[in-house]
């Protein structure tokens, strides 16, 4: 196995290197396409950006390596998409049809499921329409980390911190919602206990086929993260050292 760099190309043959530049974005391949959303950037493009945000999408053939759509602006009705995006293919929909969900628009600001988080995008025609969504919708987080069932891929599970400190120790709670796009419905798994008692930093989320759900983070050696913070600069390039398998039900 190894690595090879994709170089792309502009419909005459000709290296391209016009994509806005950008950090964050979502991206899939579906049929041997690869499909790019969004992302955050530092250049100044009144055509696809609103602040940072990389609000267009592009798509890369992977045969002939051709971009055959570069940074085309989201439609108006979908506004912005920011960066961090969550996109999957649930397999019901047969490739056709990708779900992507909006993230972090601004660092400063909390993570907002509103009427307009949720997307469903025609790999075909290549047009938006608004996902429903109803059941235990998630409140406003500060992060959250979206990840599919790798089997199924009828559900997907969101992972985060929600934005309201806990009444005693000041720190954002963390917990799980599950969303099943057969029913349009989210449900909440009700962990944020059984998360906190585990006493860990728990960063990421992953689905393991035949294994479950698995949540990645760090552990202090003393087990002590609610009594003592870690220090600033020690927050940055640690080793992850835990794994915790969830069981979910119907997820």
């Amino acid at each position: 196995m190894t690595w090879e760099r994709v170089i792309t190309l502009n419909e005459d043959g000709k290296p391209s290197l016009d994509l806005l530049p950008r950090s964050g974005a979502g991206s899939i391949i579906v049929d041997h396409k690869l499909f790019v959303f969004g992302g955050w950037t530092r250049a100044s493009d009144e055509r696809y950006t609103v602040g940072r945000n990389v609000n267009s999408f592009s798509v890369l053939d992977l045969h002939s390596r051709i971009w055959i759509v570069k940074d085309r602006p989201y439609p108006p009705e979908v506004g912005t998409l920011g960066y961090n995006i969550s996109i999957f293919a649930p397999k019901a929909y047969q490739g056709w049809k990708l779900v992507i969900i909006r993230n972090k628009v601004e660092d400063d600001q909390p993570i907002k499921f509103d009427d307009n988080f949720m997307w469903i995008f025609n790999t075909k025609t290549y047009a938006f329409t608004k996902q429903e969504n109803g059941g235990d919708i998630p409140p406003p987080h500060a992060w959250a980390d979206i990840c599919p069932h790798r089997e199924s891929e009828k559900t997907c599970v969101l992972y985060g911190s929600i934005n309201e400190p806990d009444s005693d120790s000041g720190e954002l709670p963390s917990d799980l919602w599950s969303f099943d796009v057969l029913s349009d419905q989210w449900k909440c798994e009700g962990l944020r206990q059984d998360l906190w008692d585990l006493d860990c930093d728990l960063q990421t989320l992953e689905h393991v086929p035949g294994r479950g759900w698995c949540l990645l983070g760090y552990k202090q050696p003393e087990n002590n993260r609610k009594k003592k913070k870690v220090a600033a600069e020690q927050d940055y390039n640690r080793t992850w050292n835990v794994c915790v398998t969830l069981r979910l039900e119907n997820a």
